[in-house]
């Protein structure tokens, strides 16, 4: 029985009912594949054990791969150059993959590599420190001394106080092989600006951690 606009019951027909029940039949796996979000990647399972890496989602959802998304300078770009860019998303978009789903997010600044550097810099400048006995050339290692134990400083409070938004892609697939080929479609539809770079394993782990711990206050 269903009720109509104006209230009243009406018998439901042969056809309905087996609709009815067709669908109370069709998985909740099934019905979660039709549209594909970053909520499908809360309580994965893990990873794949290739090289690529894929997630393993959970509840039978399939697997999924993240890629970043890098940015575009447009203020280096000429005037006349401008309208690439925005022509080359566009073109994308109008073959849009319903199996894919992009989000933005935030992490944590890093300067890991800034750091080493300046690491490196200091113990070269301090050994030629103590090689030194010019008065003058001691004078200007020490300033020297100086500045890279204070960029050392900034770039530790940076990866503490600042995060830097970034876009990611996510792919899907029920199986590695679909995912595998859905990754190569993506990457034949990338242009010059539009580029799509696979997250390492290291970087996926932190991801989805602060996916899945929002309310951990040291993310």
């Amino acid at each position: 029985m269903c009720k109509t606009s104006n209230g009243a019951v009406k018998p439901i027909t042969p056809l309905g009912q087996a609709r009815q029940v067709e669908q109370a039949q069709v998985k909740p796996s099934k019905q979660f594949k039709k549209w594909r979000s970053v909520e499908q990647l809360l309580g994965y399972k893990g990873f794949t054990k290739d090289d690529h890496h894929y997630l393993v989602l959970a509840h039978d959802w399939g697997y999924a791969e993240i890629c970043r998304i890098p940015g575009v300078g447009l203020t280096a770009l000429p005037d006349n150059m401008l309208s690439q860019p925005t022509q080359e998303f566009t073109e994308f978009l109008q073959r849009y993959d319903p199996d894919w789903s992009f989000i933005a997010t935030q992490f944590p600044a890093t300067t890991a590599q800034q750091q080493l550097s300046l690491n490196h810099d200091y113990l070269k400048v301090e050994q030629a420190l103590v090689n030194c006995h010019d008065d003058q050339q001691r004078q200007m290692l020490t300033t020297r001394l100086r500045y890279i134990n204070e960029s050392l400083q900034i770039a530790t409070a940076v990866e503490k106080t600042l995060k830097s938004q970034e876009y990611l892609a996510l792919i899907f697939g029920d199986t590695p092989a679909e995912l595998t080929e859905r990754m190569a479609t993506l990457f034949q539809r990338q242009g010059h600006y539009l580029r799509f770079e696979p997250l390492g394993l290291d970087r996926k782990i932190k991801f989805l951690y602060s996916l899945n711990n929002m309310n951990d206050k040291k993310i």
